[in-house]
């Protein structure tokens, strides 16, 4: 499966509240949909790219603010791009194993 790209805005918005806004951060890392639904992803208008998103934003710990900021031409390529398979790793705790969980977001907007 292909990730889907993200328009360029909602890209950057994402970006800049994951480097910058603590009351953003820690929605991302309790509920990545809404937190995606926030920056302007319309998931009602892309639901095959809502479905596929919502298994790759499912985050354990977040980066630091100031890694993401450090990082963010990369992420914003990642996130833009349609880079197949490639993941942004906002996750910062990479050293252990991840299981995918269906959390109650993921149906939200399905």
């Amino acid at each position: 499966m292909s990730l889907p790209s993200l328009d360029a805005g909602v890209a950057r918005r994402l970006i800049d509240r994951l480097s910058s806004d603590d009351g953003f951060r820690a929605l991302f890392a309790r509920n990545p949909g809404n937190a995606l639904l926030q920056v302007g992803f319309d998931a009602e208008r892309h639901p095959e790219e809502w479905k596929a998103l919502s298994v790759c934003f499912l985050v354990g710990e977040l980066a630091s603010k100031e890694a993401i900021f450090a990082a963010r031409s990369e992420i914003d390529t990642m996130l833009t791009a349609g880079l197949g398979q490639i993941v942004p790793a906002l996750d910062a705790n990479l050293d252990h194993s991840h299981t995918l969980k269906k959390s109650s977001w993921v149906a939200q907007a399905a």
